[in-house]
């Protein structure tokens, strides 16, 4: 077989399988304080109930600083599946009933991840193929929804990416995620391919009562 194929990648396996137990890579991916996760061309990933998490998510450990850089190329996107998707990475586990929208949940880049102090724009996703995100994920004791590329006060870029069958709108942001400064206008988004999602579009998360 040609090892250069999706169908014949060995992939990552983060999060719990279908009987809750956690897969061989973790039941999460955190990056660690000051710390820049890269991910390069041709990898796979599937998950199951997890997120790609950068920046501090609870009060008692700081993880701030930590980056995510995602490194596709238009010939070799880094794919992210859902564990049960077995169209990619192999047959994983027999009771599988099929991949659905919100399966996993997404990458995660919180207000105190990437050098933005310093003026240092880390955050990068760059053709990523995703597939099955936007769904809850257990962070702490709290189930939160996310999408599959979730911004909180973070401006990264995000460019030539595709985005399909997500349970929800592919990218999402609050409000100050559009901060205007010197250096940057707002997070870097072009060039992304977004269908089949429950939104098509950037969704503006705004808390209500």
């Amino acid at each position: 077989n040609d090892v250069d194929t999706a169908g014949d990648n060995r992939p990552y396996l983060v999060g719990t399988d279908n009987k809750n137990a956690v897969l061989p890579d973790g039941d999460d991916l955190l990056v660690p304080q000051g710390v820049t996760l890269m991910i390069d061309e041709g990898a796979l990933l599937k998950l199951r109930k997890a997120n790609i998490d950068a920046g501090t998510s609870a009060v008692a450990v700081n993880r701030s600083q930590g980056a995510v850089q995602i490194l596709g190329t238009a010939d070799d996107p880094v794919l992210f599946r859902s564990y049960r998707d077995d169209t990619v990475g192999g047959n994983e586990d027999p009771t599988d009933v099929g991949p659905k929208a919100g399966d996993w949940g997404g990458i995660v880049l919180r207000d105190d991840s990437d050098a933005e102090q310093q003026g240092i724009f880390l955050n990068w996703i760059n053709h990523a193929d995703m597939a099955y995100g936007g769904g809850k994920v257990l962070v702490g004791s709290v189930e939160s929804s996310f999408a599959p590329i979730h911004l909180i006060t973070s401006r990264p870029e995000i460019s030539f990416n595709t985005i399909t069958l997500a349970a929800g709108a592919p990218i999402s942001a609050n409000p100050p995620s559009f901060e205007v400064t010197p250096d940057r206008v707002g997070p870097e988004v072009h060039g992304n391919r977004v269908t089949g999602n429950s939104v098509n579009g950037l969704f503006v998360r705004i808390d209500t009562e």
